[in-house]
């Protein structure tokens, strides 16, 4: 009787050591990706004021991040949301950084006179510019009245063409 008591607490105390040591690795990987997006966003920030062009992009980054952050804050005791959310941040920032480095690339090639540019361009961008649309929406959906992202596709566009940031004319207003 004593062993079977002992075999039950040594399983018990087993299973509590492995979710903990669980839990810490969900921690550090989270991180890690938070890390990776950090990078792609400090890139696409750069790259937009450098050159002073993709207002848009910069705003719809920050807006991105200022959601995620308060939707890792709103489900932190929900480890599983918490990394579907920052996978989401890492992609847009990931697929805008993929849409800039195009938009950069077909610009070059236009002041050269390179003719098939446009066509290149729409076909380089196109997984790209889906993500971020997709990832926008979920955003928004999770994120509901709160959402600064939502926030920016509803101001009046500056400078980008609604094609490159997946935005529909409605009215006056690119949403």
């Amino acid at each position: 009787m004593l062993y079977i008591i002992l075999i039950f607490i040594a399983i018990f105390v087993y299973l509590i050591y492995k979710n903990l040591k669980h839990e810490k690795a969900k921690q550090v990987n989270a991180e890690e990706i938070l890390q990776k997006a950090q990078e792609n966003k400090e890139k696409i920030l750069a790259k937009c004021r450098r050159h002073n062009l993709y207002i848009d992009e910069i705003d719809m980054v920050e807006a991105i991040e200022t959601d995620t952050i308060r939707l890792c804050e709103r489900y932190k005791h929900n480890s599983k949301i918490v990394i579907q959310v920052l996978n989401d941040y890492l992609d847009y920032t990931t697929a805008l950084l993929k849409i800039i480095n195009a938009k950069r690339l077909d610009d070059a090639k236009s002041s050269v006179g390179y003719s098939d540019s446009l066509e290149e361009y729409h076909t380089e961008i196109k997984k790209p510019r889906i993500i971020v649309q997709e990832i926008g929406r979920r955003i928004i959906e999770m994120s509901g009245d709160t959402s600064k992202y939502k926030e920016v596709l509803e101001k009046p566009s500056s400078c980008v063409t609604p094609a490159d940031t997946g935005k529909v004319k409605i009215g006056d207003i690119y949403r």
